[in-house]
């Protein structure tokens, strides 16, 4: 901490949204904008908002104040949690139904464009700041981790970019977060199994259907792949829109024997 302080003093930080200072014990974003990011509460069993409970879907109409959140397990025992239930009928997840047979599917915040959590995703999409998208993932690891939700997972693949989009950013952000959730659950990160051939042209304005069209057989399998072999694996992808990426990713992925596939997304864009 004392080294953080020097530090600091020398070369000062700046949180990623308000351009204030950042204190010692703040990293990438200060306590204020931490607490007005649209969290989804995916992973939460119970939404307390002026007295009554709301499920996720209706978050998304309105951010919610965090003070408010309130987390009941299945059992009513403290200490004692199932949310399987909740892991598979959250808006996430229904995006997939009757499309993929997702084990789990969580996404940490609400997008919306022009809003902050859109401005970090710019930041370390298009502004070279991977440790934004490393502090993210760390961030949103220890939020989630008491759900149970890490729990059984054998390791996390990140969407991967192609090798040109790769060589021009510089990295992979959805790695980036990955390594900000291993840093929290220890769990190993596998990048050479899943790879991304060249696809016509960017998702960022296209239709439900084109999206579809545009990432269809995008995705294939190393020769290493049998090392996933009745392996559960967290996919990792920066934003959910449409769901068509992780779709195909998942469908890629369903060659593997055995192989069981969950979704964790840092933002979820709720109305397409």
């Amino acid at each position: 901490m004392f080294l953080r302080a020097i530090l600091d003093f020398l070369f000062p930080r700046y949180c990623a949204i308000c351009g204030d200072i950042l204190p010692v014990d703040e990293d990438t974003i200060c306590h204020q904008c931490d607490e007005q990011l649209p969290r989804t509460f995916m992973w939460q069993r119970k939404i307390k908002h002026n007295g009554k409970y709301k499920s996720d879907d209706i978050i998304f109409q309105e951010t919610e104040d965090s003070q408010n959140i309130e987390s009941n397990n299945s059992h009513g025992d403290e200490g004692e949690t199932d949310n399987t239930v909740l892991f598979q009928n959250n808006a996430l997840a229904k995006r997939y139904w009757g499309r993929a047979e997702i084990e789990r599917a969580v996404a940490f915040l609400k997008y919306v464009p022009n809003s902050n959590s859109a401005k970090l995703v710019y930041d370390f999409k298009y502004h070279g700041k991977s440790h934004t998208a490393l502090s993210l993932g760390q961030m949103m690891a220890k939020e989630i981790q008491s759900s149970g939700f890490f729990d059984g997972i054998d390791c996390i693949i990140p969407v991967p970019l192609t090798r040109k989009r790769l060589a021009r950013r510089g990295y992979n952000q959805s790695k980036e977060l990955a390594k900000g959730i291993r840093k929290v659950t220890n769990i190993t990160i596998i990048d050479n199994v899943l790879r991304r051939s060249s696809f016509s042209v960017s998702q960022t304005k296209l239709t439900h259907e084109e999206r579809l069209d545009n990432v269809n057989n995008s995705f294939y399998l190393s020769k290493c792949h049998d090392s996933l072999i009745n392996k559960h694996i967290l996919l990792i992808d920066d934003i959910v829109t449409t769901g068509a990426t992780t779709l195909e990713c998942y469908n890629t992925l369903k060659q593997i024997q055995g192989i069981r596939i969950s979704i964790l997304s840092l933002g979820f864009v709720s109305h397409i």
